[in-house]
């Protein structure tokens, strides 16, 4: 089709030129999209131009009329219309704009749709914003409400424990003991998780002895990991610092969570924790902590879903537990500035990763704190030969 050709298609089937006379008659025609004749009446055409009638005897400048619908025989066209007044009369001018409209149409539903999903987005992150808020303030203030109860009891068991009591007494003073310890660390779990949501936990570096703590893991694990008929193997790098700074209570809190859930859900074979060291400069070093288990792996489909809150690896003969730790532990880590690494293979084992960079004293400041320290421990005046009473904590 050469271009005059396509011209002439387009004009013959897109566009149409009217021409009537004041009384609205027709005078001519050029376009075929709409069948007209000539002589006959303007609302002859289509029940549309009847409303245009009465317009024309007022009409003395161009008007524009937009996205006119017109059914004509069973198909919907949509239209422009201009009006223009001539010397006789007046000359239609009508275009067919029926894909454009359409187009247009389905654009702006899509925008509107897209407006609507953004605000369902909006008010349905609200509305979980709110359910995690309150959710949150109540595990706080049931935390706070249980924790005192269980001190009681606690305290309770003690005072019952220093009293005679006959072996079979003192092994249930001994299960109730381990309860609560057990109900203890759950409720200081739940209540660090609640607030780490919340935005109001707060880290607290203290100076403390790195290898000592390692040490007390590594008794406190040989135990529970020998009670299964696990071995447990602490494998600390030489360079590891003694004497570091950072919050002691939540890395504890990190890596007892990581070999709890080592030695619960590991059924034969080892269990490890590696500190390693990766580097250091100034007076800040970056180790590597590492849990190692021969446990029963977790499926690739179900690695992150260890990590979320109240969720866990479900099997009905096996012990559960609350589903926190995994949850706790990534949210910890991610307040101080690190995050927990999985590797697993499903009935091979497991193991749990993350890099953490502490404070080291320098030599000078050690050696002051040292100094204080002894100073502290000093007597402020030499001893007299006799006896002397002494309380040891």
């Amino acid at each position: 089709m050469t271009p005059e050709q396509f011209r002439k298609h387009y004009i013959e089937h897109h566009l149409q030129f009217i021409e009537v006379d004041s009384e609205g008659s027709v005078l001519g025609s050029t376009g075929s999209f709409l069948p007209v004749n000539k002589g006959q009446k303007l609302s002859e055409i289509h029940p549309f131009f009847e409303s245009l009638q009465p317009m024309l005897s007022q009409m003395d400048e161009p008007q524009s009329l937009h996205c006119v619908n017109l059914d004509l025989t069973g198909r919907e066209v949509i239209v422009d219309i201009q009006v223009h007044p001539s010397g006789i009369g007046f000359i239609l001018r009508i275009q067919d704009l029926t894909a454009h409209y359409n187009n247009y149409q389905e654009v702006a539903q899509e925008r509107n749709e897209s407006i609507i999903q953004e605000e369902l987005i909006v008010l349905k992150n609200a509305e979980l914003e709110e359910r995690e808020r309150f959710k949150n303030l109540f595990i706080q203030n049931f935390s706070h409400e249980l924790r005192n109860p269980v001190m009681s009891s606690m305290a309770i068991t003690r005072i019952l424990s220093d009293t005679a009591l006959n072996p079979e007494q003192q092994n249930l003073i001994e299960v109730l003991r381990e309860t609560h310890t057990h109900l203890k660390l759950m409720l200081e779990d739940t209540l660090s998780l609640s607030m780490i949501a919340s935005g109001k936990l707060e880290l607290k570096p203290v100076l403390f002895d790195l290898r000592k703590m390692l040490e007390v893991l590594s008794i406190t694990y040989k135990t529970k990991a020998g009670s299964k008929g696990l071995e447990f193997k602490l494998t600390p790098h030489e360079r590891v610092p003694q004497w570091v700074e950072a919050d002691r209570k939540r890395l504890f809190q990190v890596l007892t969570n990581l070999l709890d859930n080592a030695v619960k859900f590991t059924e034969q074979g080892k269990i490890s924790l590696e500190v390693g060291f990766n580097q250091q400069y100034a007076n800040k070093v970056s180790l590597h902590f590492a849990v190692t288990d021969t446990g029963r792996g977790i499926p690739e489909a179900k690695k992150n879903m260890v990590f979320e809150t109240y969720s866990q690896l479900t099997s009905p003969d096996k012990e559960q537990g609350t589903g926190l730790g995994l949850a706790l532990v990534k949210g910890l880590l991610t307040l101080m500035g690190s995050e927990i690494r999985l590797q697993s293979k499903e009935g091979k084992g497991s193991v749990f990763s993350f890099d953490l960079e502490v404070k080291v004293p320098v030599e000078s400041g050690w050696k002051a704190v040292l100094e204080k320290d002894a100073d502290k421990a000093r007597p402020k005046a030499p001893l007299r030969e006799g006896k002397y009473r002494i309380l040891l904590v």
